[in-house]
């Protein structure tokens, strides 16, 4: 009988060791899931201010040196130096459309993605109807920086309030 009390126990301990083993591995797991979570949470954090420094960056380029770079490169589109500067306007909203879309579609939303591309059409054919009756040519490209703003502006809200995570 001391020998079955003795297997008994010792299976009973074996369990008992492997329960809080494996428990003990859970907790590590847990954390060094997190660690990971808040790691890629932060790296992707990283990714849009750089990202959005970069859109910046360009867009002031485009802004400051095409009215240098352009008679000297390309000196027959002389006029088109006031498109270009306008134009580099939409960088920084079609970044941040990128940004959101992709957000969208990883997480299979792609009606908020037709929506916002319906928006971008309304506001771009509109504006392009009363800006270019009144403004020629650069009306035409300041319609399409508001439309790309309209799209952002959207997709930035739908992600703020339809997404936002609960409070606890």
């Amino acid at each position: 009988s001391f020998l079955l009390f003795d297997m008994f126990e010792s299976v009973s301990l074996t369990a008992i060791e492997r329960a809080t083993q494996h428990k003990l591995t859970l907790k590590a797991n847990r954390r060094r899931n997190l660690s990971v979570f808040v790691a890629n949470k932060f790296s992707i954090y990283v990714l849009y201010f750089l990202t959005s420094c970069f859109s910046f960056f360009i867009t002031s380029c485009g802004v400051l040196l095409s009215p240098m770079i352009i008679p000297k490169i390309f000196p027959k589109f002389v006029d088109s130096i006031d498109i270009i500067r306008i134009l580099s306007f939409s960088i920084i909203p079609g970044t941040v459309n990128m940004m959101y879309i992709s957000k969208l579609l990883g997480d299979n939303h792609g009606r908020w993605i037709l929506i916002g591309s319906g928006i971008f059409i309304t506001a771009q054919i509109l504006s392009i109807f009363i800006l270019g009756r009144f403004f020629g040519i650069n009306g035409i490209a300041a319609s399409y920086v508001i439309a790309m703003s309209s799209e952002a502006c959207y997709l930035t809200i739908i992600n703020k309030i339809r997404f936002k995570k609960p409070s606890n």
